[in-house]
């Protein structure tokens, strides 16, 4: 029953489906190995957006930006 089913699919949909699949596994595997990494970028990223705003203004004030 299974084979008839893959018998009706084409060779290149089948592997399209296939890397799929396992690119989508692959991508989940590493944002799981890798949340001490991705969770302080990710807030520092938040951070540098939410104070951008208050940066501009200050350098349009005259403030040096490395202060």
């Amino acid at each position: 029953m299974i084979i008839f089913m893959f018998s009706e699919l084409s060779k290149s949909a089948l592997y399209r489906t296939t890397a799929f699949l396992l690119s989508t596994g692959l991508v989940i595997l590493l944002l799981i190995l890798g949340k001490s990494i991705f969770i302080p970028l990710a807030f520092a990223a938040f951070t540098a957006i939410i104070l951008a705003p208050l940066c501009k203004y200050l350098e349009r004030r005259g403030i040096h930006p490395t202060i």
